[in-house]
């Protein structure tokens, strides 16, 4: 796939001078198609998705970070990420939403603004032992543009675990 990421930023390179390497990015990560797997592939496996090159050059807008890693997490944590959007031609007001199997897990508001920042939220609660994968999902009229997202809920595996005692 580097090849084509590679020659991808360099037509969008022509087309767009003025751009620095982290939009190249962003316009080509929030714009990739969805691979399938039977289903939709997860973003571990198709990170951004395959390159369109066409809507990747109408980007509309363009995100920071590209992607989001909230790590491991225990049940019970909450955890929130911002992603700050900047308008590459699609300012105005876009709905946001969450694709995963454990959607719940995940929040956005309904809609957010461009430019401006989209607050992400985990709250895990009892959710079992799993890699938590999807997109945050930004869609204004016929336009779609996604952010992948991953997390690990992660149960300690030691429950009491008692210290040795140090010598004085």
């Amino acid at each position: 796939s580097a090849p084509h990421v590679a020659g991808a930023v360099a037509v969008l390179e022509q087309r767009h001078p003025s751009w620095t390497p982290a939009q190249f990015k962003s316009a080509l990560v929030t714009t990739g198609a969805t691979v399938t797997d039977r289903g939709p592939a997860s973003p571990l496996k198709q990170g951004g998705g395959r390159i369109d090159l066409p809507l990747a050059d109408n980007p509309l807008l363009f995100t920071q970070p590209t992607a989001l890693s909230f790590g491991l997490l225990r049940p019970g944590a909450k955890v929130s990420r911002t992603v700050t959007l900047t308008d590459a031609g699609g300012a105005g007001t876009w709905r946001a939403g969450v694709t995963s199997a454990d959607a719940g897990l995940v929040t956005v508001p309904g809609q957010v603004s461009v430019p401006g920042r989209l607050q992400v939220r985990v709250a895990v609660g009892k959710a079992a032992d799993a890699d938590v994968t999807g997109f945050i999902v930004l869609t204004r009229g016929t336009d779609t543009r996604h952010v992948p997202f991953w997390f690990r809920v992660e149960r300690p595996r030691l429950q009491t675990e008692r210290r040795p005692l140090l010598p004085r």
